[in-house]
This record gives structure tokens, C-alpha cells and sequence, in this order.
């Protein structure tokens, strides 16, 4: 991987796991997902959107899905436009953040000032998270059909043991 593809997926990885940057992807992310719980069919592995966010678009778990050269440098690619979108948009937030904060230590606040601030807040916090899904979305149609078995495979862990006969 050149040094431009890894600094962009470290950089994603920050961005999706909302961690501090240069943290990247846990050690064994895959294996620590948690399992999603549902009423009707107990235990279930996570969603690949889940699996897709623990492991930085599955860049993490290129390999071991067999990621074709060409998967891989369109998914670099999503992952690049997604870090460019989210950075713009953490500008924006701090900016807005720090309206906010300003209208609140006036000696009149204005309630009007404040909902229109919030509501630009909340904007900007959902488009974030809303180009994370598509961007993830994007790449999940990416990957084929024995992929995607694959990776839910890994995320559901290792087959239990058979309990074995006794022996008399």
C-alpha cells in the first residue's frame, strides 16, 4: 500500500470509529465486533454497515476477503472522498458549535438564535453521518456475493466445538 493509501485509511478509520486520528483500526476489530441482539432471533452477527465501520470500509480485512487490486483502489477512493466530506464538514461544525456557545453567553439569548443554531448543528452532524452510510453502501455493491458470506463468516467467529462421544 503506498504511503498516500495508508494515511487516508488510518484517516478514515479515525473518522468512522470517532477515535483520535492516528489510533486506526483496533488489533483484531473483526473478532471484538459485537453481536446484535433481536427479540425474535437471539443472537444475530453484526450488519455488514456495522462490520464495514470496524474495520475502515474492510480495507482492514482486505485480504482475508480476497479484495481484488481494482476493489481495493475504489475503496480508497470512496473512503478518501468520505474523509474530504467529513473534514469539511468538522470545520463547520466547530464554527457552528462555537456560535452557539457565544449566543448562549450573551446577556440576552435569544431562544430563536438558539434552535436555528442547534438545528444547523444537528445538519451537519446527520450529513456526516449520512455519507458515512452511502459511502459504506457504496462499497458493500462492491464487493461480491462470496465476499460478503466471508465476511459475515469471520464476524460470526469460529465454529463451536462438536461435543464428542464418550467412550466406554
Amino acid at each position: 500500500m503506498n504511503p498516500r493509501s495508508a494515511l487516508l485509511v488510518a484517516a478514515a478509520a479515525a473518522l468512522l470509529a470517532g477515535t483520535a486520528a492516528g489510533q486506526g483500526v483496533p488489533k483484531g476489530a473483526l473478532e471484538s465486533l459485537p453481536a446484535s441482539a433481536s427479540r425474535s432471533m437471539g443472537i444475530m452477527v453484526p450488519s455488514l454497515l456495522e462490520i464495514g465501520r470496524q474495520t475502515v470500509f474492510f480495507l482492514a480485512v482486505a485480504d482475508r476477503i480476497k479484495m481484488t487490486d481494482d476493489q481495493r483502489a475504489k475503496i480508497i477512493e470512496i473512503a478518501y472522498q468520505f474523509q474530504k466530506l467529513a473534514g469539511e464538514k468538522s470545520g463547520d461544525l466547530a464554527v457552528a458549535q462555537a456560535e452557539l456557545h457565544r449566543t448562549l453567553s450573551r446577556d440576552q439569548i435569544s431562544l430563536a438564535q438558539v434552535r436555528t443554531k442547534l438545528r444547523e448543528i444537528q445538519a451537519l452532524q446527520a450529513d456526516v453521518e449520512y455519507a458515512g452510510i452511502e459511502s459504506l453502501l457504496k462499497v458493500i455493491k462492491l464487493l461480491t456475493h462470496e465476499q460478503h458470506v466471508l465476511i459475515m463468516t469471520l464476524a460470526a467467529g469460529p465454529e463451536p466445538e462438536k461435543p464428542r462421544a464418550m467412550s466406554r
